[in-house]
């Protein structure tokens, strides 16, 4: 405020007035020149403005009447101008009503007044504090007032600009899109920026005086609390705290906040202040890209496994279960679409699912789908993210009847022209398909294809692999069948030539043993016939009678001739065996006793089978039951007791030679022969050893062609082979192996006993 002055007036001096430090209510004493001078010098030695005014008329008007020099120097008006001044002739009326309300309240009230007021002058504005006090002057009453004036222009200016910075920071924090808070100790917000409702939806007083935790994530609040109580023990700025957030609508929002710590005069924080950034379109990019590298890291992984995965069901298998961890679905699933069959079906082939989520693996009617086959066979992808959105009926139907919420079916066309579906579905929750996924799916879709297309492909070369080699097993076992076959009938035609021509002198000799000792002991008769009626023979007879030792001959000439009968009968047998064994006589189905067969082999081993020196030899232990009459292919039979056998035989001597005397003694090697007869059916022959077992990993190997353990030159790995073949494809029936290491081996043959 302008106030015109007029210069023309001079500062009376002190002693030309009452003083105003003096006591005026006192007795009118005069003053001692010392203290007019000690009360002057105190007057103007006060550092800050004092005048006195004069009540006129009862408070109506006020005079100004004295200053002091401090008034003098610093009063924005010259005091010579006010002095002698009432306050409506000194002022501009506008300021005069200020002061002279001011001055009136303190008259009237008799207390003391403050305010603040400003002048202008030569374009300068000043600001100053006054302070008005009424002094009391006897029973008159109030004569005067007191008043103080303190220059506070620079603390104003300050102020002013403090109040420019402060607006000027409140637009900011009001227009910016960040949120500015204030947190107390207690971790209740004491300011929340107008950013807090349009980030959160809630008004700002709702959130005054209350705390953040309510609507912090429960997995991040305890890093937020830990950040919190950091700062406000140890006073350290906290930056870059991420975490999310719930807005009033449920949704999150992710912050970035930087806190700065509150501290007291005393250097104690008392809370802390912060700027909170919305971040959640960067983290909604940051998933989005990580999502994406996620699903390629993945996508070049299924593509792998499944092109890796030759078999069918394999790839299929490998590609649903990744799927269906990689989105966490469900529900996964691949199935065929056969339209062209004469009822249209869909073959749900394989699936994987939680747990408590029933499979859906078989054979449905396509019409269940209802108009979904024909998008399907235009490989067109169907996305269900709400079952409400299906427009056909039947098909809505069947998803709402599965509980499905979200669902997706891709097409997979394959080489073959079959139609596949890849289907995944969400039961326990709605789901939204995002882009990332789509593409992720159908990349898979492709890899799929493929990786089918090679399967198939695979599987169809695999199978020509397999004819071939079972062709080429098949030529390799027929022609080692042959040449074993040859080989056997060539030795069993030597074999019967070599018993019918022992045959025929051991028959001559043993039927004329009979007459040869019928005719020694006629001999011998007619001897002691004449002993007993010549008892005194010459001695030229009683020579050559002592000579020959008549009395010996006699003895032993019969027992020669029982020991000769003996062994004719022995070779008899022998021959018979090798008959029996060989069967050339019998190349059809006929009805055999096996005993016969299996005793006829062990006679031609019995030379494997008796002692030697420093060996006791293989025990034989038959355990022969009641078996009918056999149908059976005798020689060929035959050659399998004689293959068993003879391994059989094989293992215990390979075992004897790595045992002493005495451990043989202690466990003689055996072999028992058990026959039975099965389900009134079946005829089973049991061989059983107790050598040393076979191997685990090689007991499904025995049966292959040319499969040996024995060292090269040994063994031509057929004979269990052969034996095999002709149990199984010659008598329908079955050999099989036991073994346990240590304790042995057996070989159990079953055939019908018709």
């Amino acid at each position: 405020m302008v106030v015109p002055v007029d210069l023309s007036a001079q500062v009376p001096p002190v002693d030309t007035f009452t003083h105003p430090l003096a006591d005026v209510s006192a007795p009118e004493t005069p003053l001692s020149p010392e203290e007019v001078q000690f009360l002057q010098q105190l007057w103007d030695a006060i550092d800050y403005g004092i005048f006195v005014l004069e009540v006129i008329e009862n408070g109506q008007d006020f005079r100004y009447v004295k200053f002091n020099a401090t008034m003098a120097r610093t009063s924005p008006i010259p005091v010579d101008y006010l002095l002698g001044k009432t306050v409506r002739e000194a002022l501009p009326p506008t300021i005069a009503d200020i002061c002279m309300r001011r001055y009136q309240a303190c008259f009237s009230s008799a207390q003391p007044v403050s305010f603040e007021e400003h002048f202008e002058h030569d374009g300068q504005r000043t600001w100053w504090l006054l302070t008005v006090t009424p002094l009391v002057q006897g029973p008159s009453g109030i004569q005067q007032l007191i008043a103080t004036a303190v220059d506070i222009t620079t603390q104003k200016e300050i102020e002013a600009e403090i109040g420019i910075r402060e607006a000027k920071f409140r637009r900011f924090v009001e227009n910016a899109d960040d949120l500015i808070y204030e947190v107390a100790a207690d971790g209740t917000f004491t300011y929340l920026s107008p950013q807090f409702k349009t980030m959160y939806g809630y008004e700002v007083k709702d959130f005054l005086r209350k705390p953040f935790a309510p609507i912090v994530h429960p997995d991040d609040l305890p890093r937020m609390i830990a950040s919190n109580q950091h700062l406000l023990t140890t006073g350290e700025r906290q930056s870059g705290l991420e975490f999310r957030t719930r807005r009033k609508d449920g949704s999150w929002l992710w912050l970035v906040c930087n806190n700065s710590p509150i501290k007291n005069k005393l250097g104690q924080v008392i809370g802390f202040h912060g700027i909170a950034r919305d971040v959640s379109d960067r983290k909604a990019a940051e998933t989005k890209l990580q999502e994406q590298t996620r699903y390629k890291t993945l996508l070049s992984q299924i593509a792998n496994q499944i092109c890796n995965a030759l078999s069918f069901n394999t790839v299929i298998e490998t590609t649903i279960h990744a799927i269906r961890d990689l989105l966490e679905l469900d529900c996964c699933g691949f199935s065929w679409l056969c339209p062209d069959e004469a009822e249209p079906i869909w073959e749900v082939i394989m699936d994987t699912q939680s747990e408590g989520i029933p499979s859906f693996v078989g054979q449905y009617p396509a019409s269940i789908l209802g108009s979904a086959p024909e998008l399907i066979i235009q490989q067109q992808m169907i996305i269900i993210n709400d079952p409400q959105e299906i427009e056909d009926p039947i098909f809505r139907s069947l998803v709402e009847s599965l509980g499905v919420k979200s669902d997706i079916l891709l097409p997979i066309k394959t080489g073959t022209q079959r139609i596949g579906l890849l289907f995944g579905s969400y039961i326990h929750k709605q789901h939204y398909w995002t882009d990332s996924e789509i593409e992720l799916l159908t990349a898979v879709g492709d890899q799929l294809s493929i990786a089918i297309d090679q399967a198939d492909l695979y599987a169809q070369t695999r199978a020509k692999s397999q004819e071939l080699e079972i062709t080429l097993q098949e030529l390799q076992r027929t022609q080692a069948q042959m040449i074993h076959h040859e080989k056997m009938s060539s030795l069993g035609q030597l074999v019967a030539g070599i018993a019918h021509e022992i045959n025929n002198p051991v028959n001559f000799i043993h039927g004329n043993i009979s007459y040869a000792a019928e005719y020694t002991q006629d001999l011998l008769g007619l001897i002691e016939l004449y002993q007993k009626h010549y008892p005194n023979p010459t001695p030229a007879i009683a020579d050559h009678i002592e000579e020959i030792d008549l009395e010996f001959l006699s003895q032993d000439v019969l027992k020669l001739l029982g020991s000769m009968r003996i062994g004719t009968e022995r070779i008899r047998e022998i021959v018979k065996s090798l008959r029996l064994f060989s069967r050339l006589d019998e190349s059809d189905i006929k009805s055999v006793d096996i005993h016969e067969g299996i005793n006829s082999t062990l006679m031609i081993l019995q030379n494997r089978l008796k002692g030697k020196p420093n060996c006791p030899g293989i025990q034989i232990i038959k355990h022969y039951g009641t078996l009918p009459q056999v149908e059976c292919y005798a020689g060929q039979l035959n050659q399998v007791f004689m293959n068993v056998l003879t391994n059989a035989i094989d293992v215990l001597e390979e075992m004897d030679r790595h045992r002493t005397l005495p451990e043989m003694e202690a466990k003689p090697s055996q072999i028992t022969i058990t026959t039975s007869l099965v389900d009134a059916e079946w005829v089973e022959i049991a061989i059983a050893d107790n050598g040393p077992g076979i191997p685990e990993d090689i007991q499904s190997r025995i049966f292959d062609p040319f499969f040996t353990t024995k060292p090269v030159g040994q063994g031509t790995g057929m004979g269990l082979s052969t034996s095999y073949q002709i149990i199984a494809d010659k008598h329908q029936g079955s050999l099989t192996c036991t073994s346990t290491l240590g304790q042995g081996t057996k070989l159990v043959i079953r055939i019908p006993h018709r």
